[in-house]
């Protein structure tokens, strides 16, 4: 997925998430970003070495979230245990949304939440199934109360300012779903076309 995302989708993150977390806590009416340069070395899959026995870093001090992804991974494996189990029919959340049906018989629908919290998207019905839906916004974790800054970053450049208010995907499977709607919330509309037809 970071390859296929040109580097949006990236797990070293985490430690942008604590440079952000610490700014924040200390100077909550701040309305400017920390510095990030010194953090930013530390971001980035080069710096990751990964084999059938361990993850390794390159650099002193890095770390990785498997927030862009886990919930998506866990959704299918529940569903998978669904289906293993005899079950055909199962709409699963997990944070986010796995539609079951062996038979295809039970045609699910699925509306995206407003992400300013007020009901659904006008007009945005979409059917899942035997699909999976995934929605990032940067609206659900604010570092500030403007929601100028928040738990979505763009590995590349350290940038947490919201590109879109929500970014959603429809894929095979929830682990895809959610890791392209987590690169996707941070990429231009080229980076997201060229992924999508890959």
């Amino acid at each position: 997925v970071h390859d296929l995302t040109q580097g949006a989708f990236d797990p070293t993150v985490q430690v942008l998430w604590q440079k952000y977390a610490q700014h924040f806590a200390k100077n909550p009416r701040s309305s400017t970003a920390p510095n990030i340069q010194a953090v930013l070395k530390r971001v980035g899959m080069k710096n990751v070495s990964i084999d059938n026995q361990r993850i390794s870093f390159h650099q002193r001090d890095m770390a990785m979230t498997l927030n862009g992804i886990a919930q998506g991974f866990i959704t299918d494996r529940v569903t998978q245990m669904l289906q293993n189990a005899g079950m055909n029919h199962a709409l699963v959340n997990m944070g986010e949304i796995r539609h079951l049906d062996t038979l295809k018989q039970h045609a699910e629908i699925a509306k995206i939440k407003n992400p300013h919290g007020n009901g659904t998207l006008e007009n945005q019905q979409i059917p899942l199934q035997n699909k999976a839906l995934a929605t990032s916004s940067g609206l659900g974790t604010p570092f500030d109360a403007a929601g100028k800054f928040t738990h979505l970053f763009d590995p590349r450049t350290g940038n947490s300012t919201p590109r879109y208010q929500s970014v959603s995907v429809l894929a095979n499977t929830a682990t895809m779903a959610d890791a392209l709607s987590t690169a996707f919330a941070v990429s231009d509309e080229a980076t997201i076309r060229a992924a999508a037809n890959q």
